[in-house]
């Protein structure tokens, strides 16, 4: 896809527009003054809302996404998303590349309503401009489902409020009018990160350097093996307090199936600096024989 970018000096008489390697320059004293103002309104449109590749990736700013969030509540929210929304990004979000956040809120008569609070995106790694476009309108997606469908989070049953048991990612998100629309336009809404989004995306330099810091404490992992492959849930750093619960650790090794042993590790590979592992198993290349010092085994 082709790249727009625009670009006017400080007296605001000359556009210059970079389309790939063509260049146009455009005298705006020639131009009315309302056609100008369209004009740039429209290539201001063109470069925010057309899907393109490149090959910078970078890691996203908590201004860049304030400007995009309001850009794109007016044009697919029709300004429906609060305008003075939590916008950040966070180095602490290692699982997911997006978080949209809310609150159940109580008015005067006792009756409660769903109260978007924040998006957080994630900021450990560089990805491209298309790759935070589609992440941010994602986690939009989200708050307008709070603002439109509070009954998909809570209910009044029997003059009591009950919470709901709600697929945030499934028929209504996937299939409702501003996610078609968004698809429409060559941006990605999917329950998970695509292979698209993820093309280019690379740790940065500041994560890499915390990564390789942490590695000289020694990062504590636990480590379960399945068929003989090594996939690991949590981990921490220093001391390994975090993982040293043994009743738990019994539930959990429990809980996986198929499961044939599981262990508390030591372990100075900066792969799994990397990857702060959450709620889920992942995997991992790693031969605990060879490159960890086994503390315990969870029996």
């Amino acid at each position: 896809m082709k790249c727009v970018h625009v670009i006017q000096t400080p007296k605001n008489d000359i556009l210059t527009i970079v389309h790939l390697t063509e260049q146009v320059t455009v005298s705006m004293n020639l131009i009315p003054n309302w056609l100008a103002i369209k004009f740039m309104e429209k290539l201001n449109d063109m470069f925010l809302l057309e899907k393109y590749d490149s090959a910078e990736v970078k890691v996203p700013t908590a201004q860049e996404c304030e400007k995009l969030y309001s850009y794109y509540n007016a044009h697919y929210f029709n300004n429906i998303l609060p305008q003075n929304l939590t916008i950040e990004v966070s180095t602490k979000m290692s699982r997911a590349w997006g978080k949209a956040g809310f609150r159940f809120a109580q008015d005067a008569n006792g009756d409660y309503r769903v109260e978007p609070m924040f998006i957080k995106i994630c900021s450990i790694r560089k990805i491209s401009d298309f790759a935070l476009k589609s992440t941010l309108l994602h986690e939009m997606v989200h708050i307008y489902d709070y603002i439109t469908n509070p009954q998909h989070f809570i209910v009044q049953k029997n003059g009591i409020w009950q919470k709901v048991r709600y697929d945030t990612h499934g028929n209504w998100f996937m299939n409702n009018e501003v996610s078609t629309k968004i698809r429409k336009d060559g941006f990605i809404i999917e329950r998970y990160v695509q292979d698209e989004q993820k093309s280019g995306a690379e740790f940065s330099d500041a994560t890499q350097l915390k990564a390789q810091e942490k590695v000289k404490q020694g990062v504590y992992a636990l480590v379960g093996i399945f068929d003989g492959k090594t996939y690991f849930k949590k981990i921490t750093y220093g001391e390994a307090y975090v993982l040293t619960n043994s009743s738990k650790l019994r539930d959990l090794k429990s809980r996986y199936k198929g499961c044939e042993a599981m262990y508390i590790v030591k372990t100075t590979n900066p792969n799994i600096a990397l990857k702060r592992a959450t709620t889920r198993l992942h995997y991992i290349n790693l031969d605990i024989n060879n490159e960890c010092e086994i503390l315990q085994e969870v029996q």
